[in-house]
């Protein structure tokens, strides 16, 4: 049985053993792991943290079963492909090999060379604070936060050194900005924990030479010269006693400042990169800056603007034209003042304790014209006596000395009077009602037809003898000598007392002390120098046409002026025009065109026969409008206006000469009305 048993058991083990060993066949092999390769890195140096680039085959794509060593410090990896692994330099890494491992698998790579960074110089070695300063070197990097910067303090104590601010960063350069509490000394660097000794540095303190100038108003140009101001505006700052100053212009040796509004004498503190300068003692000047308003009639209120005026108005002064003015109110910024009566037109000045300042110019408005009479009755004749119990015939000259006494040529009378500031009128020279020509003293002097005067230099008063074709001198003494024209009715030049005129009118003198004579019946103006020579200026022939000299021509001109400058203002009688004659003889027509009565702008206006002409001190010129028995105002802008009289004999009749006072009052020879009239503005 055991026999049956074990036939029946072999078969099955064979059977068994054979699909066994048939299944076992059809299993297949496993793969293979390729094996890494390593060709290169890069970079193959460079700083700590640098990304390294491993290039090679087979790495896969699982980080994690890629390890990269530099010199035995594992790196970390940062990706991974089949061809490449990029990965950070161990901060703790050394130079030496690297190698990586790839599933278990070594593969070792070249030597990776650790850079460590160096500082070679800066530059400038010395700069003020707040200055730049430029650290040169290699292997900086470029990250800012891992690079330090330091510069010493000047410190005694541990903490000897203050970190610069850096403004940029390259591989190669680092910019800082020198602390505030810099002192002189060895600066050093830290770039990602390696220290750098660097060379002696040297803070550079700003010095203060000069300010010029010292003192002066708001707006003045102060210049403050020194050295290591920098060029950067924004660390400078300038205060006028504690009024901060805008920097006009910079430069390392040179500071531009106006002046402050609202600055006051005290000290000028400079702060340069938040230190300070010695400080210096400024004067701020009083100062106008306006006025407003710029125009107005008497005692009108005025503001004057402007700084440093104190609030003394005791120390105050204004004057307007030279006119002193009343002070209302006085701030350190505004003084107010009334205008004063007849200041007229001209500059404002204003003292502040003894410092004079110039204003604008101020337009006085005429608002009151006042006529009256001084002298005499209303009727021709010839009498001595106090205002209008005197008498004259038919007066055309009037002249004032600097004593305000009014001299008159009594034409018709045939003498010169005199009118005292008091009305008393006398005869000077000449005796009424008789003709002649005669030197001497008072009465015992002689003329023929008076028609104008004019005074001197010296005070005495050359007087046009008309009749007898001469101009006399006369002194205030009444002494009476021939000054040119030998009597004769002619036109020679040459020597005065050998010359000839014809029909004497007006006369002027200018600045130089040349005489200038009005010739009539000539249509000319004749010229008498200092040392006495005559000649023919202007004109000669009747006409009309401006022109230079001779080429000029008037039709029976009458009355002369002279301005400030020196230019000549003639009445044109006959041609109704107003001309102006240069020093250089060029001859001009300002105002007026043809016989009639109109205002106007120059040629718009229109005169009858215009006599006399006075200029006064603001260069307005007053014209006596003799047929049209009024009196013109000719404006510094060439405006005519009329202020007295209408064109009618009511007021005036037949008005001839005119002249002017100190103080603006003018005193008209009423011709017809044989008086005296004098004219106020106000």
């Amino acid at each position: 049985m055991k026999t049956i048993s074990k036939l029946i058991l072999i078969p099955l083990m064979v059977t068994f053993l054979f699909f066994a060993c048939s299944k076992d066949d059809d299993t297949p092999e496993p793969v293979p792991i390729p094996i890494a390769t390593l060709s290169s890195i890069s970079p193959q140096s460079g700083m700590k943290e640098v990304e390294v680039t491993f290039i090679g085959t087979n790495f896969g794509t699982d980080k994690s079963k890629v390890k990269v060593f530099f010199n035995t410090t594992e790196a970390t990896v940062q990706s991974v492909t089949n061809t490449q692994i990029k990965t950070i330099a161990p901060s703790n890494g050394s130079s030496g090999a690297v190698k990586i491992i790839v599933n278990g698998k070594t593969v070792s790579g070249p030597v990776f060379t650790y850079l460590q960074p160096t500082l070679s110089s800066i530059s400038p070695e010395s700069a003020p604070r707040n200055g730049s300063v430029t650290f040169i070197g290699s292997n900086f990097g470029t990250d800012a936060s891992k690079i330090k910067v330091f510069f010493s303090n000047g410190s005694m104590s541990s903490a000897n050194e203050t970190e610069a601010v850096i403004e940029s960063v390259t591989n190669t350069e680092v910019v800082v900005v020198v602390p505030i509490e810099a002192a002189t000394g060895t600066v050093r660097m830290e770039v990602d924990g390696t220290e750098l000794s660097g060379p002696e540095f040297t803070v550079l303190d700003p010095t203060l030479t000069s300010i010029t100038p010292l003192s002066g108003a708001v707006g003045t140009e102060v210049t403050i010269t020194g050295s290591t101001f920098g060029t950067d505006t924004s660390k400078v700052q300038v205060f006028f006693n504690g009024v901060e100053a805008t920097i006009q212009s910079l430069t390392d040796t040179e500071i531009k400042v106006l002046v402050p509004e609202g600055a006051t004498t005290g000290l000028v503190e400079i702060f340069i990169n938040d230190g300070d300068l010695p400080n210096t003692e400024f004067t701020v000047l009083p100062s106008i800056i306006s006025m407003s308003p710029e125009s107005g009639i008497k005692e009108s209120e005025v503001t004057i603007n402007g700084s440093s005026f104190g609030t003394n108005i005791a120390t105050v002064e204004v004057f307007f034209n030279g006119k002193e003015a009343e002070v209302l109110s006085v701030t350190d910024t505004e003084i107010k003042v009334k205008v004063p009566v007849k200041a007229f037109t001209g500059l404002v000045k204003v003292s502040i304790d003894g410092t004079e300042l110039i204003g604008s110019v101020f337009t006085y408005i005429v608002s009151e014209i006042e006529v009256s009479t001084i002298a005499g009755s209303g009727f021709g004749g010839f009498k001595d006596g106090i205002g209008t119990a005197a008498q004259f015939l038919s007066p055309i000259g009037v002249a004032i000395d600097n004593l305000d006494n009014i001299y008159v040529a009594d034409r018709d009378n045939y003498i010169l009077r005199k009118i005292t500031p008091d009305g008393v009128v006398s005869t000077l020279a000449g005796e009424a009602t008789k003709n002649g020509d005669v030197n001497g003293t008072g009465s015992e002097a002689r003329f023929a037809g008076v028609n104008a005067i004019v005074f001197t230099e010296s005070g005495d008063m050359l007087v046009s003898d008309n009749g007898n074709h001469k101009i006399k001198k006369v002194t205030t003494a009444g002494v009476v000598t021939t000054f040119a024209g030998t009597g004769i009715n002619g036109s020679n030049n040459g020597p005065a007392l050998s010359a000839t005129f014809k029909q004497t009118a007006g006369m002027a003198i200018d600045s130089q002390g040349n005489v200038f004579v009005v010739e009539t019946d000539d249509h000319s103006i004749r010229k008498i120098t200092p040392s006495g020579e005559v000649s023919l200026f202007a004109g000669g022939q009747n006409g009309m046409n401006d022109g230079n000299g001779t080429n000029a021509r008037f039709t029976f001109p009458q009355g002369i002026a002279v301005d400030a400058a020196n230019n000549l203002y003639v009445t044109d009688g006959a041609n109704h025009l107003i001309r102006k004659i240069t020093p250089n003889a060029d001859v001009t027509t300002i105002a007026g065109s043809s016989l009639g009565f109109a205002d106007g702008q120059g040629a718009a206006a229109q005169f009858n026969f215009p006599t006399g002409i006075v200029v006064d001190k603001q260069g307005d010129i007053y014209v006596v409008d003799k047929s049209n028995h009024s009196i013109r105002k000719i404006s510094s802008d060439g405006s005519v206006t009329t202020i007295a009289g209408g064109g009618t004999t009511d007021d005036f009749d037949s008005p001839y000469g005119i002249t002017i006072d100190a103080l603006g009052d003018l005193y008209v020879a009423d011709q017809s009305k044989h008086r005296i009239r004098k004219i106020t503005q106000e």
